[in-house]
């Protein structure tokens, strides 16, 4: 259902789309979908969830390492629902620095195709 496609085509043209699962593969699909779709600057989150909650859940650094035995499911469990009361959900800005990455980040126009002669 690509109901919702027509709508993320309407955002501002700046917009930014992250696309987040429990890891990557759920999320590459949904990517895959949206390009196919001529959406602009769709991205997915390296690692997904999971990966976001070893980092600053545990205070964790480093690179990526999927977890193979537990593809698509979330690795993390929680006695209660914690929202933004766990320090995962707003890391510390210090601890960003810690971390070394990539910027992937490129803001890209719409593309608009038209077709026949001019």
């Amino acid at each position: 259902n690509f109901s919702y496609v027509a709508e993320l085509l309407n955002q501002p043209k700046n917009t930014i789309f992250v696309l987040v699962a429990n890891d990557e593969d759920l999320s590459t699909l949904g990517w895959k979908m949206l390009v196919a779709q001529n959406l602009p600057n769709a991205y997915i989150l390296e690692g997904g969830i999971n990966y976001w909650l070893d980092l600053f859940l545990k205070g964790k650094t480093g690179a990526y390492v999927p977890a193979k035995e537990k593809i698509g499911q979330m690795r993390h469990s929680f006695d209660q629902v914690v929202g933004d009361s766990i320090p995962a959900a707003k890391p510390d800005h210090e601890h960003f620095s810690k971390i070394s990455f990539t910027k992937k980040v490129k803001l890209e126009q719409q593309r608009v195709f038209s077709g026949g002669c001019g």
